[in-house]
């Protein structure tokens, strides 16, 4: 499944013409996927949820601070809940702990996909120290808040 999922957010990104990152899951959401956005009342431990019949995610308004507040939290959240939504939008009462990793897995792709990774990496100078690398590659992948 690993191959798949990988694969599967490469066309995605080929198809949504991003070619570098950072990749701003709320604005792939919304432009790609045709997904809306609400707040609701979820679960207390629920940052967000996906509701497929009305093609929303819906960020837990309990929470909002708390994502408004760490932005790389909120985009994975959000290409979390993107990975539902590609992988398990057909399995609508169904979900099992192999599901949430599978969507898990998608975010990650999505966010830090290997081929953008490398391609970042190559560019560092071969001086820098690996503190300085990890830095530089953070601030690569990191999505700014208004994009």
């Amino acid at each position: 499944m690993r191959q798949n999922i990988e694969q599967l957010v490469n066309k995605i990104l080929r198809e949504a013409k991003i070619s570098n990152p950072p990749i701003n899951a709320e604005r792939l959401a919304e432009s790609y996927f045709d997904l809306d956005f609400d707040c609701a009342g979820l679960n207390e431990t629920e940052l967000a949820g996906l509701k497929i019949a009305e093609k929303k995610i819906y960020i837990n308004e309990a929470r909002a601070d708390e994502l408004a507040a760490n932005f790389g939290l909120k985009n994975f959240t959000i290409a979390h809940e993107l990975g539902h939504w590609v992988l398990h939008r057909n399995l609508i009462d169904e979900h099992t702990s192999q599901m949430e990793r599978e969507a898990d897995k998608f975010a990650t792709y999505l966010l830090m996909p290997e081929n953008f990774v490398r391609a970042e990496f190559v560019k560092l100078p071969a001086w820098l120290s690996a503190e300085m690398k990890l830095d530089s590659m953070a601030k690569s992948f990191a999505c700014p808040k208004k994009r």
